[in-house]
């Protein structure tokens, strides 16, 4: 005899009876979408949690019959990630001292566990992932639970090592396009905020444009594969783009410098500009550094002519 509770959870699941679900049950794994619901888990831990019987099961293997399914047969494509999305999953996998974990599952769906390695969420599409997203950032939010600061790969120390080291190398222009970088990089480290990740571009035109195209690489660093090398621009891109062999590459000095030399504004006028603004205000680590090279090695002061 099937209890009241029973049945009352039987219709918090989508069937209208217990017939409906002897019926359903027939129903091969592929078609059970119609009932199927991503949020059943979160019903059974809160409702149904304490509750011991076969028909809770029947319907735990029910719906997981079905889960196995979609993750054997994906079908679909990944899209661009809401501002929201690419926010909740950054505070979820990256910045919480202990994070909830994001399984992937081929390349298009997703599960998701909360900290103490209960799973909320399996076989999730991008779409559902967005709602689930939603759902695990109020209840971690809600709870309290702790964020770590954002820390900084660009070392002071290493960079005017770096700096120094390559300065004594490099040819007239290439060296001026040091010089740019390491005042790039006095800006980042001085400016960098541990609570957002980010930092503030001085008022020059260099600055600004390192803010909008170097911002992702000097956060998340990168990932590097024998098959790819590609930008980490969030942290979800751990799930999206994990492969064996994935390693994360921090942002050093050299990634800045390669940025100065690649976007190729580094002539006269503009690298010139960005020197003279940090010597103009007062003068900077990176304007005593770069002030005191040239002075000890003898090499003009190219942005004073």
């Amino acid at each position: 005899m099937i209890s009241t509770l029973e049945i009352k959870l039987l219709k918090d699941f989508g069937f209208t009876s217990y017939a409906h679900f002897q019926k359903s049950l027939n129903i091969p794994p592929k078609g059970r979408y119609r009932i199927y619901h991503f949020k059943w888990r979160l019903i059974m831990m809160s409702k149904y949690k304490l509750v011991n019987s076969p028909i809770k099961n029947a319907v735990i293997t029910f719906f997981t019959q079905y889960e196995d399914y979609v993750i054997k047969n994906q079908k679909g494509s990944l899209a661009n990630w809401p501002k929201n999305a690419k926010d909740q999953s950054e505070y979820l996998f990256e910045r919480l001292v202990t994070p909830w974990k994001l399984t992937k599952h081929g390349s298009l769906l997703f599960s998701i566990k909360d900290p103490r390695n209960t799973l909320w969420f399996r076989a999730l599409d991008l779409q559902e992932l967005f709602k689930a997203l939603d759902i695990c950032y109020k209840e971690s939010k809600k709870s309290g639970a702790k964020v770590k600061p954002w820390t900084l790969s660009l070392k002071w120390n290493e960079c005017v090592a770096t700096y120094k080291q390559k300065r004594k190398r490099g040819i007239l222009w290439v060296g001026k396009d040091y010089d740019v970088a390491l005042m790039l990089c006095d800006n980042i480290i001085s400016t960098w905020d541990t609570k957002t990740g980010n930092w503030k571009p001085w008022n020059n035109a260099w600055s600004r444009l390192a803010h909008q195209k170097l911002s992702g690489i000097i956060k998340y660093g990168y990932i590097a594969t024998p098959k790819n090398q590609g930008l980490i621009s969030d942290s979800i891109m751990k799930g999206l783009a994990a492969m064996p062999g994935t390693q994360k590459k921090e942002a050093r000095f050299d990634d800045v410098s390669n940025f100065v030399f690649k976007e190729g504004l580094s002539g006269m006028k503009q690298a010139a500009f960005i020197i003279a603004t940090a010597f103009a205000v007062g003068g900077s680590r990176a304007a005593k550094i770069i002030n005191g090279f040239h002075e000890q090695h003898s090499i003009p002061k190219w942005w004073k002519r």
